[in-house]
């Protein structure tokens, strides 16, 4: 009888957890994906290298032919054709030592076209960037309410067929180093009512915006009636959040699509988390999404994929 109860207990317990990832599936699959990747052989080869990174500057280092940024460097050997930057903060004089316009023209010459703007008609805020292998037909920058950041809206003659590419920097939590040592500490302490007043108070601000933002993005998107949309960028959330849910309305994740793991794209002190993301319209198929882990010039990795044309 004793064991009878014992056996019976585990079964319930199994039950009750296969019912639970059955019910979260899709939330885990969202997050942390198990795709395998596809031989760049058996991907077609009229595929598009898409790619999103956050430069953070460029590091705000120096750019010289002996020692190459090493943003862009990696930028040159990527063979992307198209990148959508955030955070491209360039130098305006002609004599800097520091990664201008000039420079990109000048060491990138493989991406004959290159639209940079800001998050605010002052210019000012988070630049915003555009590196394209094929012609930009359009600039449009998606009005919404941010002292920093932004969304900028290209169409891009790509292979013969207009492709909306939406370019995007959503509001950020502005949180330090400091944060996170202090975060570390109350989670150690077990201080959940401490923890909660200071996560409230940093973060509620910059996701009541950015869900503003984020229905913006989406309006617009909606609006442009676009057969073929690549959405790409720093959204500054997770893949379970508003704001991606709210702008990947009607489209495919990239990453949950075809990439592997949790893909964190956010590395700095005990912030890591996935919120750099590429989306895409169901005019394309999507191939091996990949957060690069092999450049760490930036808080950001660089998350990149194949696309191909239905």
């Amino acid at each position: 009888m004793v064991i009878y109860w014992v056996l019976r207990g585990k079964i319930v317990w199994f039950i009750g957890n296969a019912l639970l990832l059955l019910f979260t599936w899709g939330t885990i699959d969202t997050y942390i994906p198990l795709h395998r990747k596809i031989k760049e052989s058996s991907i077609p080869q009229s595929r598009i290298k898409v790619m999103t990174y956050n430069v953070k500057g460029f590091d705000f280092r120096a750019h010289n032919s002996e020692n190459p940024n090493p943003i862009l460097k990696y930028i040159k050997g990527s063979g992307a054709d198209i990148v959508c930057l955030q955070e491209a903060v360039l130098s305006r004089k002609s004599n800097s030592r520091y990664v201008g316009l000039r420079t990109f023209k000048k060491y990138l010459p493989e991406y004959r076209y290159m639209e940079l703007s800001h998050a605010r008609e002052d210019r000012k805020g988070s630049g915003l960037m555009l590196l394209s292998k094929y012609p930009i037909l359009d600039v449009h920058r998606i009005p919404y309410e941010s002292a920093f950041n932004g969304s900028t809206a290209y169409t891009v003659d790509i292979q013969g067929r207009k492709v909306l590419v939406v370019n995007n920097h959503l509001e950020s939590f502005r949180l330090t180093m400091a944060d996170g040592t202090e975060y570390l500490k109350m989670v150690r302490e077990g201080e959940a009512a401490a923890l909660s007043r200071m996560m409230t108070a940093k973060m509620g601000p910059a996701y009541a915006l950015r869900a503003v933002q984020a229905d913006s993005v989406s309006h617009y998107i909606r609006c442009s009636e676009s057969e073929h949309v690549i959405v790409c960028g720093d959204f500054n959330d997770t893949p379970i959040s508003y704001a991606r849910h709210k702008i990947a309305s009607g489209l495919k994740d990239a990453y949950s699509d075809t990439g592997r793991g949790p893909g964190f794209t956010f590395n700095q002190g005990a912030f890591k988390v996935r919120i750099d993301h590429i989306l895409y319209s169901s005019g394309f198929l999507a191939y091996n999404c990949t957060v690069d882990k092999s450049v760490h010039a930036s808080d950001h990795f660089p998350v990149w994929c194949y696309l191909v044309f239905k």
